[in-house]
């Protein structure tokens, strides 16, 4: 029988001499992968379990180059290519996805053009900031998260609900077992899982995304379910939910963590959140977890911690800031925008259907942690002086545009960071009326002690973004930021001080 690929080649980690790919076939077999460049290869044979994903790590590449991936076993054909960075980084490009929803497709294939785009512009990294597989697929229909997880019977038995959607599959797999019994499952239900990403990621345009950028990717509700993390019964070991909770956070750790954290299954014990910090150079990537800490990691946590990150978290995100180091630019995927709404108005959309997904904003519920954030902000870049940034990376709104948070002394506004949201790549987008709604209700904004923002330049349509950074000026660092939509982009320059003065696009009322 001949031996198939289930799932990539997908490219990790990429540094100026390293490399992770991740590979997944459907029968044990050794397999060799090798990174080809001017007759030359780098090797490495592995003994691949059927089924189960897992990653191969090359060492001693040449920086500045690019390899052809091979698995003979498999193809004469080269499958993808690994790019390495330089030594010395001068311009890198990025870029940043989030909520891809298969099943939903726009008359634009985003990926496809994200592929294009993305060759053509050299971009390098590919960050997936959120809600990357939907093992739920927005399930919820007419249910509150409450509803859905303690009405199993109307879950399991609804007409509108698709019986073959991975999380309706797994809780009908658990359905009439006491407790005891669930762990004999584990492995029925791992595989559901398994398989849908590599549906997902199987698809022609996504999976030459993968095979040919860097991609680093970050855990979000909807890898396993609608709001994961925001219900009690998810940080609970004794309910479904966690227990349904952990094996998917098993699966994330398989086809996404293992990408820049390649013994983290010799290690799932140990750990106590998803954050993680990614350097090169002068470019710094922090991946932040809002999720796992009020859920799967919700039992290792302090009684007495009421902290938005958890207090491990936020003191490994405080190193960061406390040094000097290397980095001018630091590139924070925060998941959840930073600044979205008021307060006030996001606690009443909390309560409303047509915003379920406003729930777990940290300007919302920890103010005590948000000032304090925005002030490490501000320090470091007064701290670091001309040629330094920061960029929040936000997704999950359904919605991208921009957003300019600032710091108010003596009546003088000083930009601390912007925030790009950029949601989604292929997932549905507000109905018009909704959509006017939620831009209405963006135009009331607050103060935050002496911060505030402002929001401008929002489509209404599939999106993605590609950031171009050039740090040749060590004393100037220049960056452009383009939102690419189904009709059109919109392009911002780092050297234009008021971007909501010069939009390249009209559509952002879509």
């Amino acid at each position: 029988m001949p031996l198939n690929i289930l799932c990539g080649p997908v490219i990790g980690l990429v540094t100026q001499s390293t490399a992770i790919v991740l590979l997944e076939v459907d029968d044990d077999a050794d397999v060799t992968m090798e990174l080809k460049i001017s007759g030359k290869s780098h090797s490495r044979k592995k003994s691949l379990r059927a089924k189960t994903p897992t990653v191969y790590e090359f060492d001693g590449l040449q920086e500045n180059k690019t390899y052809q991936i091979l698995v003979p076993e498999v193809s004469k054909k080269h499958l993808g290519e690994v790019r390495t960075l330089p030594l010395d980084i001068k311009k890198i490009n990025v870029a940043v996805v989030s909520c891809d929803l298969a099943k939903l497709q726009s008359k634009v294939d985003m990926w496809e053009r994200l592929y294009y785009d993305g060759r053509r512009d050299d971009v390098q990294i590919l960050m997936h900031i959120g809600d990357n597989v939907y093992i739920d697929e927005e399930v919820s229909y007419d249910m509150t998260n409450q509803e859905l997880i303690e009405d199993e019977s109307r879950l399991l038995n609804a007409k509108k609900v698709d019986q073959n959607i991975p999380y309706v599959r797994a809780r009908s797999v658990l359905s009439g077992l006491s407790q005891d019994d669930w762990e004999s499952k584990r492995q029925e239900i791992l595989e559901i899982y398994r398989d849908k990403y590599r549906r997902v990621w199987g698809r022609p345009s996504k999976a030459r995304c993968l095979a040919h950028f860097s991609n680093l990717m970050i855990l979000d509700d909807h890898d396993i379910r609608d709001d994961f993390g925001s219900e009690p019964q998810d940080g609970d070991p004794d309910h479904k939910e966690y227990f349904l909770g952990h094996i998917a956070l098993q699966v994330y750790h398989e086809y996404q963590r293992q990408l820049w954290d390649p013994d983290v299954m010799s290690k799932r014990e140990e750990l106590y959140n998803e954050f993680y910090c990614i350097t090169h150079g002068p470019l710094g990537i922090l991946m932040l977890d809002a999720r796992m800490i009020t859920s799967c990691y919700m039992p290792k946590r302090d009684p007495g911690d009421d902290t938005y990150y958890g207090k491990e978290q936020t003191a490994d995100f405080r190193r960061q800031f406390a040094g000097n180091g290397e980095v001018r630019l630091w590139l924070i995927a925060a998941s959840l925008p930073l600044m979205f709404l008021k307060r006030k108005i996001n606690e009443l959309a909390e309560r409303t259907k047509i915003a379920d997904d406003m729930a777990g904003f940290i300007n919302v519920h920890h103010k005590s942690d948000f000032v304090p954030m925005l002030d490490m902000f501000r320090k470091w870049k007064e701290r670091r002086g001309p040629g330094s940034d920061i960029m929040i990376l936000a997704g999950d709104v359904h919605i991208g545009g921009f957003t300019d948070i600032y710091h108010k002394r003596d009546n003088k506004k000083s930009l601390v960071c912007r925030q790009v949201t950029t949601s989604p790549i292929c997932n549905k987008h507000w109905k018009f009326h909704e959509y006017k709604a939620i831009r209405t209700m963006m135009r009331f904004t607050e103060s935050y002690g002496s911060y505030g923002y402002h929001h401008y330049d929002w489509v209404n349509q599939c999106n993605f973004a590609i950031l171009k950074i050039d740090f040749s000026n060590p004393s100037l660092l220049k960056y452009s930021v383009e939102l690419v939509f189904e009709k059109g982009s919109m392009m911002k320059h780092s050297h234009e001080k008021d971007w909501d003065k010069h939009t390249d696009s009209c559509c952002t009322m879509l």
